[in-house]
């Protein structure tokens, strides 16, 4: 039997990455109090791409719940020690008490369209369903995402990411192959917008402390337009995170996706915007950047001709932070152990291999291999290129080719 079709009417998206899957299944906690093997529901099976792992732990019993009768058919195919104990029905139509009741676990990459009907269902059986993950209930904070992913094409008006346009929360494990675009015209001729993309999230707005790890980005990051018409600054745009202002952790990511925040020739003096291969701006609060990794291109051409020191009315380019303002001396941002072997292009102000503008911040065991080029920026550096009130230390640059305008940063 061939591969099963996603329906839209059932808000099927089929998970294809085994890696995630993998990592959804070791997040499951086995066992049971009698210290033999718990229940496990998977809601929405699909073409078993999770079922899979699943099935080979002996510390679970796996059972399914899928309403699609051509994946039931898909799964009974090929996996077919699993097919007793697939339902074929409508999970929000099953009697969990009855047919588990001695108390189960549930996991799934659930159907989009009826995911609070899950959440609710699962609330209303709450003494029945236990946790299933490996989490300390009493760490679990407002809410979080994690293992997810996008393969299509997202639009949006400000705030545009792969997996969330902006969040509260932290996002882990999760990919974003999908091109990320904006569709507002008249935003762009409006210098007064922010604009953040990330091929991740787009805006980190709230949390103590939010932590993004594990995440990859493969898909373009960003606005291009060769018309003088329009203006997209301020913009602020990140592999994997576009913008925050509140503490943010971004740990283990890797961007292969091309970032790109171009304004064609018009001339903005002192109006700030960012571009990094994984962070577009991190803008006075406490951050940690570290173990990322970009492979890929990283443009900024804006024509801002301002160079008076202010990281806030200057362009910005960065392999892996655009820019890197901490809250203060004390709360800094410590970029560490990053590398990146790309191409930075600026048009003006900042472009560096690891970061743009750097205050409040540490920079360590860093390196960089790629190139800085463009029309001239006026600080190019292998590793920082403006330093105020920051240290860079243990770092490596193997670069062929660093162009400045005027003068060169910290290398």
């Amino acid at each position: 039997m061939g591969e099963v079709r996603a329906k839209k009417a059932l808000g099927q998206h089929f998970l294809v990455d085994l890696n995630i899957a993998r990592k959804i299944c070791d997040s499951l906690s086995g066992g049971s109090a009698a210290g033999g093997p718990c229940t496990v529901l998977e809601v929405g099976c699909g073409m078993g791409v999770l079922t899979q792992f699943l099935l080979r732990r002996s510390d679970i019993v796996t059972w399914g719940a899928e309403i699609d009768p051509e994946s039931v058919a898909y799964l009974h195919a090929h996996y077919p020690e699993f097919a007793p104990r697939l339902v074929a029905g409508d999970f929000l139509g099953m009697n969990l008490r009855e047919r588990f009741p001695e108390g189960l676990k549930i996991i799934g990459n659930f159907p989009y369209n009826i995911s609070s009907q899950i959440f609710f269902k699962v609330l209303e059986n709450r003494d029945l369903v236990t946790d299933g993950s490996q989490t300390d209930p009493d760490s679990i904070t407002l809410g979080a995402v994690r293992a997810c992913e996008n393969t299509g094409t997202v639009q949006a008006d400000r705030n545009v990411g792969g997996i969330a346009g902006s969040t509260e929360c932290g996002i882990s494990d999760s990919k974003n192959s999908g091109t990320l675009m904006i569709n507002n015209g008249i935003l762009l001729k409006n210098t007064s917008s922010r604009i953040c993309f990330g091929g991740i999230a787009g805006r980190n707005v709230a949390g103590d402390l939010n932590t993004y790890s594990g995440c990859v980005n493969d898909g373009e990051v960003g606005i291009s337009t060769k018309s003088n018409d329009f203006n997209i600054l301020p913009a602020f745009t990140g592999g994997i995170l576009g913008y925050t202002e509140m503490p943010v952790a971004v740990k283990g990511c890797e961007n292969n996706g091309y970032v790109n925040s171009s304004g064609a020739n018009n001339k903005y003096d002192g109006l700030f915007s960012a571009a990094g291969g994984i962070v577009g701006a991190i803008v006075e609060t406490v951050a940690e950047v570290a173990d990322c990794i970009v492979s890929v291109d990283i443009r900024n051409y804006a024509y801002n001709r301002n160079i008076d020191m202010d990281p806030f009315k200057m362009c910005h380019c960065g392999g892996i932070v655009g820019c890197a303002v901490g809250e203060s001396q004390s709360n800094i941002v410590k970029i560490s152990n990053c590398s990146n072997s790309g191409t930075l292009e600026n048009k003006r102000s900042t472009a560096a291999g690891i970061v743009g503008f750097a205050k409040y911040a540490a920079v360590s065991d860093c390196r960089f291999t790629g190139s800085v080029v463009g029309s001239g920026p006026h600080f190019a550096a292998g590793i920082a290129g403006c330093l105020s009130d920051a240290s860079v230390t243990d770092c490596i640059v193997k670069s062929p080719d660093i162009y400045s305008h005027s003068s060169l940063g910290f290398n």
